[in-house]
């Protein structure tokens, strides 16, 4: 994968400086540890020398850590590079390092280059060729060799040793000290109950070779490291402005370089790992009960296989044996891995349950996501939260805007309970309109610094499954207190405008509001009004029923249909949570001049340049017991579309307004450019198939969409959309110490700045973001220092990755259930042919699944030189040969 942007090459003085700076501060990830106890640990392995008495007569599949001495001079004079490291999901084989002024990521080829890193470490690289020899010198790098070493003996002193000194080493019970200060396991032959030797790897095949070629290799896709999220290597990023096209260009031309690991600097993978056993003796096979090791098989395809010992105890018993070959285990890696062994040793510490159970699995993908909290908040916390019958203070109503007889009603999913926007729209005397968007005051409560806010800062986000979801804040507020349900005083944060009739905005207001929200619509509702298809006579009737229940609050249907009646603040009332008939008429006409001008700004969105970049959606219906009984792809409609476009625009006009007041202490949400490599790649691919592409820009891009879309079927266009995707760079929360202009830019939406406001009770970010903005309404100072809101990004960055796979996850879980009760025959398109297998896309389900040929009866396949056929011999079910 490319450096997707990345600046020109850098001094490569600022690698040691990282290097001095890293180990001082200790700054690295947390690896496995509960997100309320993280404690970075650094691990800097043993390049010491062991003996062996085993078979291999002592010989190292792997070579020696450099010693810190060298890495300190090889780092200082360029010929060492630190870089962040990226495993291959789809080829353990290959690994990508980010190296800072490097327009392209490094490759690692092989384990053995790999050399005992893990993905997210930070590692110190050094460049070799094909062969694996080390690529020497330039002229122009022998040439300050010289210089660079005086340079160097002065750097050095007796206080940076030390530092260095007190990294970590790798440690081993029965190892033997080495000339660098560390411990090396002696390398010793390991036998079970029946005198075989345990397999714990070959010299050859390290890993078995079970998967074919990724197509898209996928070194630096849409996932980011936790190297590259907590433990930035680049201590200073360069400010250098550059031309899009300029930078672009020179990476298409850049060969990509070679490199093997020489040390691991910082540790910034997991310890603790999720997966299952399998025989240590006979290849990927069942664990007999009378094996002593086995090997453990992460579900992370990144990493490594590791060697466990079965004699375990697990809370006091001995782990049952008939668990070993259909239970999920979760396995904590030990620091030591010696360089005599193939794998990394580790000890067995919970079994999760049985595979294929749900609750089992679902337990084991919340852990391999990192996601330890639950839906309980510590006492201390619920016991500082306000009452359920809490209600607004006196002094409240007089220090905010009352907004109260404005007509806001919010438009949510249908089961939604946690309502963070509402919108208002009223048409001033000028005949220009006013629309508010109105978001729930989480700040109010949430004191920052406070217990519940470290809790909430820790959580970062609401991670949503399929059948509950893990709320970032108490339900009492996220649920009761914050949320913009209808008929109860509530206080909020607006952006309101004065709007044209061709959606031109003439004027902003920020500020704090008490509201009394009119109604909740669910978005079938509002596209019901939209499309003019709402059944008054059936709404009626059901109203009539709520009453007839004891819940209605207002007057008859009768009164409020025939006189339009209202309440006290003049907007029509409220029947419970049901709005009235004449209620429901006067959001009508809302949500269709809403609509008419969120059509406005979108089309004037696109022709600015902004991007759709939508994977599709699982949608998985559930029966009373929770237990899937249909799926579908999640349909976005109009309503949809208007609510998209007006948080979108809030989301814009505060984050202009916090950068304008805080330019170097807001948090800004920001989207690099797609990989250029991987760009090309694709383009390659859409040129194959027939449809060229132009990707010179977001706008060009989007306009070969819309042509394409002419041309081809809808199930076609989604696959190439969302293939698409995949170039893509993920957004990012970043403080605007670490960037500045040009670098500040959202790619997809191609919006100068942009943050995120508009979710407080389910995003952190969008809490730091209004307390900057109240900081920037009333004269204060920054809320927060340059070094906290890194902070703060970094691990927002690091929980929407973890709640967004944990969520994909649970729908593919779900799926999985749902596809036990029965096959189900669904169109797929392939994409790609390769030697032993294929790639599909199933449009419906928005899965995309690689499918050897022998899975589809295939025994040859030949592909043409330009993939996009193949000839085949396959055996039908009567057991008949056949080519095609």
């Amino acid at each position: 994968g490319g450096g997707g942007g990345e600046s020109p090459s850098t001094p490569a003085r600022s690698d040691a400086k990282s290097w001095k700076g890293q180990q001082r501060m200790g700054r690295t990830p947390h690896s496995g540890a509960s997100p309320s106890s993280r404690s970075p640990t650094v691990r800097t392995p043993s390049s010491s020398s062991s003996s062996s008495s085993g078979r291999n007569g002592g010989r190292k599949y792997y070579e020696e850590y450099m010693p810190q001495r060298d890495v300190e001079v090889g780092l200082e004079r360029g010929w060492l590079r630190l870089g962040d490291l990226r495993v291959n999901p789809h080829n353990r084989s290959e690994a990508y390092a980010t190296v800072e002024g490097e327009p392209v990521d490094w490759k690692i080829e092989g384990s053995k280059n790999r050399n005992r890193a893990f993905h997210g470490d930070v590692v110190v690289l050094q460049r070799v060729d094909r062969s694996g020899n080390v690529v020497p010198f330039t002229p122009e790098e022998k040439a300050s060799e010289a210089e660079q070493a005086a340079e160097k003996a002065a750097a050095v002193d007796a206080k940076t040793e030390a530092l260095l000194s007190k990294l970590c080493p790798l440690a081993s019970p029965t190892g033997e000290a080495s000339p660098s200060g560390g411990v090396e396991p002696t390398r010793r032959r390991m036998f079970d109950e029946d005198g075989e030797e345990i397999i714990v790897g070959t010299p050859d095949h390290d890993e078995p070779d079970d998967e074919f070629d990724d197509p898209y290799d996928y070194p630096d896709g849409l996932e980011e490291t936790m190297a590259e999220k907590l433990v930035h290597v680049q201590a200073r990023r360069r400010r250098k402005k550059r031309a899009d096209d300029e930078a672009q260009g020179e990476e298409e031309k850049q060969p990509r370089k070679l490199a093997k690991v020489v040390r691991v600097a910082v540790c910034g993978h997991q310890t603790e790992l999720i997966g299952r056993l399998a025989s240590s003796r006979h290849n990927g096979g069942k664990v007999s009960h009378s094996d002593s090791y086995a090997h453990f098989l992460p579900f992370d395809p990144r990493a490594p296989r590791v060697i466990v010992p079965l004699r375990t105890r697990l809370r006091g018993k001995d782990l049952d044996p008939e668990t070993f070959n259909d239970h999920i285990f979760k396995v904590h890696m030990n620091d030591q891995w010696g360089s005599s062994f193939m794998h990394p040793f580790g000890q067995i510490v919970e079994c999760l349950g049985e595979r294929g159970d749900r609750e089992s699995e679902f337990a084991a993908l919340l852990d391999q996501n990192k996601i330890s909290q639950t839906e309980e908040f510590d006492e201390q916390i619920m016991n500082a939260l306000p009452p359920n019958s809490w209600t607004i203070p006196e002094s409240e109503y007089k220090a905010r805007r009352d907004v109260r007889d404005w007509r806001i009603f919010s438009i949510d999913p249908s089961t939604a309970k946690d309502l963070d926007d509402a919108l208002s729209c009223e048409k001033l005397p000028n005949g220009n309109w006013r629309i508010g968007v109105h978001i729930a005051d989480v700040t109010y409560f949430v004191p920052q610094d406070s217990p519940l806010d470290l809790e909430a800062r820790d959580r970062a986000t609401t991670v949503y499954l399929v059948t509950h979801s893990i709320p970032m804040l108490p339900r009492v507020l996220s649920e009761n207190l914050c949320s913009l349900a209808p008929g109860a005083d509530k206080l909020a944060f607006s952006v309101v405008w004065e709007m044209t009739p061709n959606a031109e905005i003439v004027d902003t207001w920020f500020g704090r509001t008490v509201l009394r929200s009119s109604g909740q619509l669910s978005y079938g509702d509002a596209q019901e009004l939209i499309d003019d298809t709402w059944d008054e006579a059936a709404y009626r009737e059901k109203l009539a029923s709520v009453e007839g229940e004891g819940e209605g609050t207002a007057t008859s249907a009768e009164g409020e249909a025939g006189n339009g009646e209202a309440n006290s603040t003049g907007v029509p009332a409220t029947k419970g949570a049901l709005p009235s008939v004449a209620l429901m008429r006067c959001m009508q006409r809302d949500v269709d001049r809403l609509n008419k001008l969120a059509i406005i700004l979108r089309r004037r969105r696109f022709e600015n340049g902004s991007l759709t970049l939508e994977s599709p959606k699982l949608f998985i219906k559930l029966d009373e017991n929770q237990n899937p009984v249909d799926v579908h792809k999640y349909d976005r409609t109009a309503s949809h579309l208007l609510v998209e476009e007006f948080m979108l625009l809030a989301n814009t006009s505060v984050g202009q307004y916090i950068h304008a007041a805080f330019p170097n202490r807001s948090l800004l949400r920001q989207h690099d450019k797609p990989n250029a490599r991987k760009m090309q790649e694709y383009l390659t691919l859409m040129e194959k198939f027939g449809h060229p592409i132009n990707a010179s820009s977001s706008l060009a891009l989007h306009n070969s969409y819309v042509r394409l879309s002419k041309k081809v079927s809808e199930e076609l266009l989604q696959v190439f959309m969302w293939l698409g995707t995949k170039p893509m760079q993920t957004a990012k929360y970043t403080d605007t110490t670490r960037r500045k202009g040009k670098e500040l830019h959202h790619y997809a939406l191609n919006f100068p700045i942009y943050t995120h406001f508009t979710s407080p009770i389910r995003r952190y970010a969008d809490v730091v973001v209004h307390r900057v903005l109240q900081a920037a309404l009333t004269g204060g100072a920054a809320p927060f220092s340059a070094e906290t809101i890194g902070e703060i990004a970094n691990n927002c960055n690091e929980r929407k990755i973890c709640a967004d796979k944990a969520q994909d996850q649970c729908d593919v879980l779900f799926l999985n259930l749902l596809l036990r009760e029965g096959v189900r025959v669904e169109k797929a398109v392939v994409i790609e042919l390769m030697k032993r297998g294929m790639v599909i896309v199933v449009p419906k389900y928005g899965l995309e699944r690689h499918i050897p040929y022998q899975d589809c009866g295939i025994t040859e396949a030949s592909v043409s030189k330009d993939g996009l056929s193949a000839s085949v011999t396959w055996v039908d079910k009567r057991g008949s040969t056949e080519a095609g």
